[in-house]
């Protein structure tokens, strides 16, 4: 097969590689069906797990949005567009959506926020990264705190969960949407949170709130109805666990996949966790906020 203009994708070492492919070409087929912006699947052998996409450039809104910031451009045309197929990615791609396409998990639920995220924040940001001793009652806190998310409104919405600047890629005036291949069922403002609290960028808070009213906007436009202040709630929420997975997720890249360029942004991650605490959803985590405090 010619590979001008394809990137080959190869599955990852370990019992979970080829599986993942395997989600990621099932997925990938739904959505270019469904008309979401998302590169183009061109072959997928699933013996060796190989996958061939089409190459859509280098392009990304991490590189393009730190542009815009460094020349004083206004970022919110930018962000419009990946809204615009953060929107699409969730409406369009929830249609006929089949969760059994899932290689990890099916849905996103409180159980999974306090396992995957608040957790792995536990355990390699506060233990392994900053060297503090195991609070189990710091981590009974985050669990109970995670049931929250059960009673959840708006449940039932496809997520990528790593919606951020890097998975974005611009070409042709609009943005691509890539690795999504841990795609699940769960809270509709996951992915938003990801990309407003994306430490690779740093939006300015006035920013944030702006792109969160578009955002709803944009929903309301496909005709989902919400109501804002629930939208908040929800939105805090969701920011909170995206937070500590990302803080998790960069020390343990940086301590066992020796990657140092993820350690740079943890600085931003922990201001932003930090800042979201104010808020009045979170004055029972006494614990955390004190942990957080001392660091």
């Amino acid at each position: 097969m010619p590979e001008k203009g394809l990137i080959i994708m190869q599955p990852a070492p370990g019992p979970m590689g080829i599986p993942e492919q395997i989600s990621y070409a099932r997925i990938s087929s739904h959505l270019m069906a469904k008309g979401v912006p998302v590169p183009k699947l061109i072959s997928f052998d699933p013996e060796s797990g190989t996958i061939w996409v089409e190459d859509l450039g280098t392009r990304s809104l991490f590189s393009e949005a730190n542009t815009y910031k460094s020349s004083g451009q206004s970022l919110f045309p930018l962000y419009e567009k990946a809204i615009t197929s953060l929107v699409s990615f969730q409406v369009d791609g929830r249609d006929g959506f089949d969760p059994k396409w899932c290689y990890d998990t099916p849905s996103y639920t409180g159980h999974f926020a306090a396992k995957r995220e608040a957790l792995y924040f536990t355990r390699f940001f506060l233990e392994r990264f900053m060297g503090l001793n195991r609070n189990s009652s710091l981590e009974q806190e985050l669990i109970s705190f995670s049931q929250s998310i059960d009673s959840f409104k708006y449940l039932d919405s496809l997520i990528h969960r790593d919606f951020q600047s890097r998975n974005l890629l611009l070409k042709e005036d609009k943005i691509f949407i890539i690795d999504f291949q841990g795609a699940m069922i769960g809270p509709i403002f996951y992915d938003l949170a990801a990309l407003l609290n994306d430490p690779y960028v740093n939006l300015p808070r006035q920013l944030r709130g702006q792109l969160f009213n578009f955002y709803l906007d944009k929903l309301n436009e496909r005709g989902i109805d919400i109501d804002q202040n629930q939208a908040k709630y929800e939105f805090r929420i969701m920011s909170l666990f995206r937070l500590l997975q990302v803080l998790g997720a960069f020390s343990f890249l940086y301590l066992e996949r020796k990657r140092s360029f993820f350690k740079d942004y943890i600085p931003t991650a922990l201001a932003t966790l930090k800042d979201l605490l104010v808020h009045e959803e979170f004055f029972d985590l006494v614990i955390l906020k004190t942990t957080l405090r001392a660091l």
